[in-house]
């Protein structure tokens, strides 16, 4: 399975002098992993980049975020000061008619409340959208309570402090320095499960809510709020969002497969180029030597290694070179 994603260019353009390592998947996990369940959405591996693997919601690293050791190969480091990743306002994670599933791997380096993933604007003491006076909770927020247990919350945009958003919160206090694996399910206003470890953590019901809302806020990664606080202290790795239910089962299996994760789509080589000007590529496959240059014609600004012939194997380290006209 090959997946080109749509909105590559912008992800590109941090890496534009020298870029894109590792990017095949590992004999290992290519070997063990188990098939992925179907109707992801979004799909964050933390594998050394920020890109979705399966839509167009690529990540950005902010504010000293980076990349340190997973439960499945690499994850998104965070530290608990700041750092975030920030995955833009697409309408693939606006997801309105439920059910929605949000799973990953988390790791906390302390008790502090920790944010895994937010959809949109959830907080009351956030500063409104620019395009939405009403100081509202919307989207779906997935982590951590200030009591240690899960939090899982969605806002239907009627209103703030208490209104307009309703919560459940697991029972059991989260271990720290450990991997767990987490899982929230929202079916209805009054039908949500959070799994912890692959089992339902039970939990009770807060606030009010109906259908959920969005705004023009981005989604984030390991943060309630761009400027604001509750920030992760710890890792995220593999982090999912589906526009459908898993089921116990389903989780259970991703639980069970432990460290060799589920089987990736295979990435494509690319550089980017702005077009304007000529430009050198080079591309290399690390683990054979093989290595090719080319200058791409004129008009051109994405431009595919494998495709101009380098070969590329699962396990291969791969890099690539742009000098000339790349975007800086």
């Amino acid at each position: 399975m090959r997946y080109r994603p749509p909105a590559f260019e912008e992800t590109l353009r941090p890496f534009m002098v020298a870029a894109l390592l590792a990017l095949a998947p590992t004999a290992a996990s290519a070997q063990d992993c188990i098939d992925p369940p179907e109707g992801a959405v979004a799909w964050w591996s933390g594998d050394n980049h920020a890109q979705d693997l399966v839509g167009n919601s690529n990540g950005r690293l902010k504010e000293g975020a980076t990349f340190g050791g997973g439960q499945v190969s690499a994850a998104f480091d965070l530290d608990g000061n700041g750092s975030y990743v920030r995955v833009g306002n697409s309408s693939s994670l606006e997801i309105r008619d439920w059910p929605i599933t949000v799973e990953g791997w988390v790791r906390l380096d302390s008790d502090q409340v920790a944010r895994f993933f937010v959809s949109d604007h959830n907080s009351d003491t956030q500063p409104p959208p620019p395009d939405d006076p009403c100081d509202c909770y919307r989207g779906v927020l997935f982590g951590t309570h200030s009591s240690g247990v899960l939090e899982l919350r969605f806002g239907d945009g009627s209103g703030s402090g208490g209104f307009g958003r309703r919560t459940k919160l697991g029972d059991t206090v989260l271990s720290l320095g450990v991997w767990h694996h987490v899982a929230a399910v929202i079916r209805g206003a009054t039908d949500m499960t959070i799994y912890l470890a692959g089992v339902d953590d039970g939990g009770t019901y807060s606030g009010t809510g109906g259908a959920v809302a969005y705004s023009s806020e981005p989604a984030l990664i390991g943060i309630a709020w761009e400027g604001g606080s509750k920030w992760m202290d710890g890792q995220i790795d593999e982090l999912k969002v589906y526009d459908r239910e898993l089921t116990q089962s389903e989780i259970q299996a991703i639980v069970d497969a432990g460290p060799d994760g589920q089987c990736k789509p295979v990435l494509p080589i690319l550089a980017g180029v702005r077009g304007f000007e000529p430009a050198t590529v080079t591309c290399r496959n690390l683990t054979t030597g093989q290595e090719l240059t080319t200058t791409p014609p004129l008009g051109v600004t994405i431009f595919d290694c494998e495709l101009a012939g380098l070969v590329v194997n699962p396990g291969d380290e791969v890099a690539v070179e742009v000098v000339g006209d790349s975007f800086n």
